[in-house]
């Protein structure tokens, strides 16, 4: 499944790193009811905080070190692959209610399997009908991230103390958990360690 993007976003961009990730969603879209939307339209995802971005032109002639993606109710397009040809992909998307606010992201794989990942919200903007235009997700994480000079062989998916209800494996570098109430609780104690923060906003609407 698509890598680049953590959450929107999700809007997010999906990170690297060890986070949370589920084989079902954890989150519908009931969960969205009661807050603010994101609006919809192209938006722009930063990957890197010096990439330079000609937003006018259309998102499949954007840099690499930018994500473009489409967003609308329920669901994200964007670009999988830019070689030999463009590869568009559609991800479902859901950003819940709550405090903090959590943006699920994911879909069918190509091995035919489904994964779900998450990140937190931080700050948003909102344009004057109350629909959020700019915001920043971090990953939720799976515990605490190891001191400097932890033991590599006693970290699991990216932590030495996984957070409550969370599951993790040998080898693996992702945890999981089929509690919404734990992935809840994984995100509030996400916001503390801000990993690998990612920045969104709204550029146009359209779908280019």
């Amino acid at each position: 499944m698509i890598r680049t993007l953590l959450a929107l976003i999700g809007l997010g961009l999906l990170s690297a790193c060890a986070g949370l990730e589920t084989q079902q969603p954890l989150l519908t879209a009931a969960d969205e009811r009661g807050a603010p939307a994101l609006r919809p339209g192209v938006w722009l995802v930063s990957l890197k905080p010096d990439c330079k971005v000609d937003e006018r032109k259309p998102i499949d002639r954007w840099p690499d070190c930018a994500g473009g993606l489409v967003l609308r109710p329920g669901k994200v397009r964007m670009l999988d692959e830019r070689k030999p040809k463009d590869v568009w992909a559609t991800l479902s998307f859901i950003f819940a209610a709550g405090d903090p606010r959590i943006g699920q992201i994911g879909g069918k794989n190509k091995d035919g399997s489904q994964s779900y990942d998450y990140g937190v919200a931080g700050a948003t903007t909102a344009d004057a009908r109350g629909r959020i235009v700019s915001v920043t997700f971090w990953t939720v994480l799976c515990g605490p991230p190891p001191p400097d000079g932890a033991d590599q062989a006693q970290i699991v998916s990216g932590t030495l103390q996984p957070l409550p209800g969370l599951k993790t494996a040998p080898g693996q570098s992702h945890c999981s958990t089929d509690s919404v109430d734990a992935l809840r609780g994984a995100a509030k104690a996400s916001m503390a360690w801000k990993d690998s923060p990612i920045s969104a906003h709204w550029v146009r609407d359209g779908d280019r």
